[in-house]
């Protein structure tokens, strides 16, 4: 059971059978289509932005801040990430971080923004972050396998499986139809996944990292995402 009993009502997941009133019968999806080009998904979904997304370390050298004393960020799910100052490294020095209004980010394990150089008073350009969004961890769980971001796609359906949430890869031109997703391995409390379902069903978002299972024929080769961590936004 992917849900707690409180939650079982509160979103509808993929993979249940749904009442046939008022809905239709949705076109068997199989492995083949399960993945998408980004570009067909996002035409009509303004509200998903799945790219610049970067986990980070603090910077413990010492020397004169800012040129020590920020940030390492690393772009998830690439192996190299394309720094302010036009080099490609497996992680950026980021000076600072800028956000209007202001993100605490001592409890941030995520970040969505822009890497970009900008010039203060003594330094010509200074390599910097323009955040959107900060996110924290669910719970103390590692982080494992892929980032992405799960979302309703409106499908419904009166068979299973039913590939109703797309998962769109962070910082790729790739998303994948998923016939469920389970959230029980991150050992999160229960007011975090009320949360995170409840933007869930609300037309929002989930961010998690994880691994797809693909279950074997006889069983309709059913895509379930299986998360070892999920992300909440912080609030500014």
């Amino acid at each position: 059971m992917f849900l707690p009993a409180a939650l079982f009502g509160l979103v509808i997941l993929n993979g249940f059978v749904l009442s046939s009133q008022g809905w239709a019968a949705a076109q068997p999806i199989t492995q083949e289509l399960s993945t998408l080009s980004v570009d067909n998904v996002l035409s009509n979904e303004e509200s998903v932005n799945p790219y610049h997304f970067y986990t980070f370390r603090q910077d413990y050298r010492k020397c004169l801040a800012p040129l020590c004393g920020g940030i390492f960020v690393k772009s998830v799910n690439k192996k190299v990430t394309h720094c302010p100052d036009g080099s490609v490294q497996t992680e950026c020095y980021v000076a600072l971080v800028l956000s209007k209004p202001k993100i605490e980010l001592s409890s941030a394990r995520l970040l969505q923004g822009t890497l970009l150089s900008k010039s203060f008073t003594h330094f010509s350009a200074l390599p910097v972050m323009r955040l959107k969004q900060a996110y924290r961890s669910a719970s103390s769980a590692l982080s494992a396998g892929v980032f992405v971001m799960l979302k309703d796609n409106g499908i419904r359906c009166v068979t299973t499986p039913c590939f109703a949430t797309d998962s769109y890869y962070l910082n790729k031109h790739k998303v994948r139809a998923v016939s469920a997703f389970d959230l029980s391995a991150v050992g999160a409390a229960e007011d975090l996944l009320t949360q995170a379902l409840t933007a869930y069903g609300q037309s929002a978002f989930i961010v998690a990292s994880g691994k797809y299972q693909v279950a074997q024929p006889p069983q309709n080769e059913d895509v379930t995402f299986i998360a070892q961590q999920f992300y909440l936004p912080i609030s500014p």
